[in-house]
Order: C-alpha cells, then sequence, then structure tokens
C-alpha cells in the first residue's frame, strides 16, 4: 500500500511538471505570437492606410484598415491567452489546479469569438483588396467565391492541423489531467 501512495504521489508531481513545463511553452509562444501581429498591424497600417500612393483606392484602404483590425484582435487575443498562462497558481490545491488546466487543455474552447471576428475581417479585407487587381479579369462575385474557397480550404487544413498537433502532443496530458479529475470525484 506504501507503494501504491508513493507511485501516485509521483504521477501527481509529475503531472505538475508536465503541466508546468507545458505552460511555460505556451507562455513563450504567445508572446512571440503576440509580436508577430503588432508587427504585421504597422506593416499594414503603413502599406494600406497611410500609404500616400494615389493609386492606392478606397477600397484598398478600407481592406487594409479590415487587416489592421484584425491584427490588432489577435494580438489582444494572444496577451489574454498570455495572461492565463502567466497567472497560473501552481500552490492552489490540486484539485484547483487540475480543473484549470483541464479547461486549459481542451481542444475547443468556445470563447473564440474575437477570433472569429478576425478572421471575417482578414476575409472582408482580402476581397476588398484584389478587386483593384482582377476587377478588370473576373467579376466581383468570382473574386468573392474565390476568396471564400481558399479560406474554407486554409481553415480546414488549419484545423484539421491544430487537432493532429493537439491529438499527439497535447491529449495525453489532457486526459491525464481528466483521469486525475475523476479520481476525486471518484
Amino acid at each position: 500500500m506504501k507503494n501504491y501512495k508513493t507511485m501516485e504521489t509521483q504521477d501527481m508531481n509529475t503531472l505538475i511538471n508536465n503541466l508546468q513545463t507545458k505552460d511555460s511553452e505556451y507562455k513563450k509562444a504567445q508572446v512571440i505570437l503576440q509580436i508577430f501581429f503588432f508587427v504585421l498591424m504597422l506593416i499594414y497600417i503603413v502599406l494600406y492606410v497611410f500609404n500616400p500612393d494615389s493609386e492606392m483606392g478606397l477600397y484598398q484602404r478600407i481592406g487594409g484598415g479590415c487587416y489592421v483590425i484584425a491584427f490588432l484582435l489577435l494580438a489582444f487575443h494572444f496577451r489574454k491567452k498570455h495572461t492565463k498562462y502567466k497567472s497560473v497558481n501552481y500552490s492552489a490545491s490540486v484539485k484547483e489546479l487540475m480543473l484549470e488546466a483541464e479547461k486549459r487543455y481542451r481542444f475547443w474552447k468556445s470563447n473564440k469569438l474575437g477570433s472569429v471576428i478576425a478572421i471575417i475581417l482578414l476575409d472582408v479585407g482580402t476581397c476588398l483588396i484584389l478587386v483593384k487587381y482582377t476587377s478588370d479579369k473576373w467579376p466581383l462575385l468570382q473574386i468573392i467565391i474565390a476568396v471564400q474557397a481558399f479560406y474554407i480550404i486554409s481553415a480546414a487544413i488549419g484545423f484539421i492541423i491544430g487537432f493532429i498537433a493537439w491529438k499527439k502532443e497535447i491529449r495525453p496530458l489532457w486526459l491525464a489531467v481528466k483521469e486525475q479529475l475523476e479520481e476525486f470525484e471518484g
């Protein structure tokens, strides 16, 4: 019995150490992504919003503005995620720590409204920017359909890659946390 208890404690310590390691990796990734989107935002402000080029039409400027707002939303999204990972309290009770970890490492989270709005703004911005370069070759409806097809295919590929990566790297940790929570409940 004593050996089982020691093994259980070692497993719990290993799980908590794995959570700390993964949280640390995610904190770094969130900072990098936040900086990346702020830099993109500044580039698009210069290229599309404040560009003095007289050939730049209103649609391109509005499209660039959509990109800037989308990148700002994504930067704030990653800032919020970084704050969440930074504020994890490892001195809390094990059950509380596991409850929070289970929420953090779920594949699908329902609080993605800002990201969805950013994706829609990128979509609209792309359509508006492409109008100038393709309107003499294709009708507006074909441009919109082509952009939508590209975005749907890209989103599907991104979702599949994200799910495979989650399943391979995060799911085992998430399942261990869920198993621990079930032991607390039972």
